[in-house]
């Protein structure tokens, strides 16, 4: 189990926003306090076969609250090549949580250590991939101080902040087309450049609708 007591932080990110804006904010931090709450702070049991952990990685940017997300390089033989997802990566043997996959990962790819500069909320459920072939735990923080992110170009080809707002309002508004084997059209968010879909939408939706 990791507690890095985020409820405090989420108080003061909610009536400090509520002052700056005058008393009224976009997105209610009261719902990222009631996040913070229902997210399993336990470790999750081991999973057998591949599994993986994802960074979902809050922030409060001009004055709202936003996740972090990462358009992931384009390489040959790579089935996730130039998707948008959240920062992470398979569990090595040695990582001792998903807590510190999610950590190791968004390191080597983004170059900032989420032990320094983000507090962990906790776990969203874990989920399987499209195919089925790896369980994923997306691991939730919240940055609590500046990191300069420097992305590592073999793996990551741009990152970008979304407003929560902006993603509750664009859900479910597109669908986005498979290519190829297995083949269909499935819902997704479209942001700018980057479309959002698969499992990274159904952790987006999940991180949103609980």
């Amino acid at each position: 189990m990791v507690d890095r007591g985020p409820l405090p932080i989420l108080m003061f990110l909610y009536y400090a926003t509520t002052i700056v804006h005058g008393g009224s904010v976009a997105y209610d931090y009261r719902k990222l306090m009631k996040l913070a709450e229902m997210l399993d702070k336990n470790e999750p049991a081991l999973i057998e076969g591949d599994a993986a952990s994802v960074a979902v990685v809050l922030h409060v940017k001009d004055g709202e609250p936003c996740s972090l997300f990462i358009k992931r390089a384009d390489r040959d033989g790579d089935r996730w090549s130039g998707h948008v997802a959240f920062p992470g990566g398979k569990r090595d043997p040695r990582d001792d949580s998903y807590y510190e996959t999610a950590r190791r990962e968004t390191l080597e790819e983004l170059g900032f250590d989420l032990g320094v500069h983000a507090t962990f909320l906790g776990y969203l459920k874990p989920m399987t991939t499209n195919m089925g072939s790896i369980t994923v735990v997306p691991s939730v923080f919240i940055l609590n101080s500046s990191a300069q992110i420097s992305p590592n170009a073999e793996e990551v080809s741009s990152y970008r902040w979304i407003g929560l707002e902006e993603l509750m309002n664009a859900g479910g508004q597109s669908n986005y087309t498979i290519e190829g084997s297995g083949s269909g059209v499935m819902p997704s968010i479209t942001v700018g450049q980057y479309t959002i879909w698969g499992l990274t939408y159904r952790i987006v939706m999940d991180l949103l609708y609980r």
